[in-house]
């Protein structure tokens, strides 16, 4: 069964859905460019921030925030066509470098949701494992991000964090954990 984010174009414009099991329609947007023409895509996934950018490669037509319990933060690219006459050309993958700074984003979008000393202490947190990654100490990263891990245990089991939060924070953090453990 399909899991994944999917990223599609038609004549009502740019769309993005979700598989999980079974479909969810996310966001979508006009577009003004003919849609029996070329079009230029690009999407860019960053932890639960997906762009996708049709024409214009400077600002996205949709810019959406996955902050489900589910939301995907790796897997694999894929391409289709349905009922259509599609055809793809310079196709190109390159992965982002996950850093602190993607986690502190998140964070900062919750912090709503976390009492203000939880949310100070996991901030405090990731904000001294930064310095580690500016100096490229990849045994400090992981290191202090195991740490981060335990934190992020302690206030799951303590009902500090929900658990759709813990989720993407812990997955996001397991990304860096094995970014660092390939440098």
């Amino acid at each position: 069964m399909l899991q994944g984010y999917v990223a599609y174009v038609n004549k009502d414009g740019v769309h993005l859905g979700k598989f999980n099991y079974n479909w969810t329609y996310l966001e979508g947007a006009k577009l003004d460019d003919p849609i029996d023409e070329w079009q230029h895509i690009k999407v860019v996934a960053n932890g639960t921030n997906i762009k996708i950018y049709v024409g214009d490669m400077d600002k996205p037509k949709i810019d959406y925030d996955d902050h489900s319990a589910t939301a995907f933060i790796h897997g694999k690219v894929g391409v289709r066509s349905v009922l259509s006459d599609t055809k793809y050309d310079n196709i190109f993958v390159q992965p982002l470098e996950p850093s602190t700074t993607d986690i502190l984003e998140i964070l900062e979008e919750h912090q709503k949701d976390l009492a203000e000393k939880d949310y100070r202490s996991l901030k405090v947190h990731l904000t001294a494992v930064g310095q580690f990654e500016k100096k490229g100490s990849a045994k400090k990263v992981i290191k202090h991000m195991e740490g981060y891990k335990e934190l992020l245990d302690y206030q799951l089991d303590n009902e500090l964090i929900s658990k759709g939060l813990y989720g993407i924070l812990m997955a996001t953090t397991n990304s860096i954990i094995e970014y660092w453990k390939g440098k």
